[in-house]
């Protein structure tokens, strides 16, 4: 029975289809391509085996489609939001250190692009070429010299800290804060 497809979707049976199915708008979605439709008024005119097995390997696949494709929509969502996290995170945490700031005291800490190994570092102070902030950080615990070492030149997050050192992240979280404040502190009142 071939029918023209506006003829089809005018039929009585896609009309009974629409009103029995108008709770399923998968079913709906799928009996809209015009083939998916053609092989269910198939099966309805000649329920046969093979015409069935068509129908449902058709709605397999376009399942299959759909699913992938909402998985992937919401993988990509998702991602978008740990990585806008991540970053806003990293520009968050290197407030202390802007870059490209000509009156900043701090064009000491290069960027990502001059990245250094651990084992090319052997002090946090080492590294410091601003003269006040070097004095300031002279004046701060190894504890604390050692935790804004890895935070700020090797950019590990508290947990992975935390995780080296066998202690808490909430514990490296302090130590960090109390750190910078010190700094912040002795930059800002001169006590260098």
């Amino acid at each position: 029975m071939e029918l023209a497809w506006g003829a089809l979707m005018n039929s009585k049976i896609y009309n009974q289809l629409k009103r029995n199915l108008s709770n399923q708008p998968i079913l709906l979605e799928f009996l809209k391509n015009q083939i998916h439709m053609e092989l269910l008024i198939n099966y309805l005119h000649e329920p046969t085996y093979t015409n069935k097995k068509n129908v449902d390997e058709a709605f397999k696949k376009y399942f299959l489609e759909l699913r992938f494709t909402a998985y992937m929509s919401s993988l990509i969502h998702f991602t978008s939001i740990d990585f806008d996290k991540k970053r806003r995170k990293e520009k968050k945490r290197s407030i202390l250190f802007p870059e490209n700031d000509p009156n900043s005291p701090f064009p000491y800490i290069g960027t990502e692009d001059q990245y250094m190994e651990e084992s090319q570092v052997s002090s946090f102070e080492s590294i410091i070429s601003s003269l006040p902030l070097h004095k300031a950080i002279l004046k701060l615990t190894e504890t604390e010299k050692k935790v804004l070492l890895d935070a700020y030149v090797f950019n590990k997050s508290d947990t992975e800290i935390a995780k080296n050192k066998g202690v808490s992240q909430q514990a490296i979280s302090k130590t960090r804060t109390k750190a910078l404040n010190k700094l912040k502190s002795y930059l800002t009142n001169g006590e260098v």
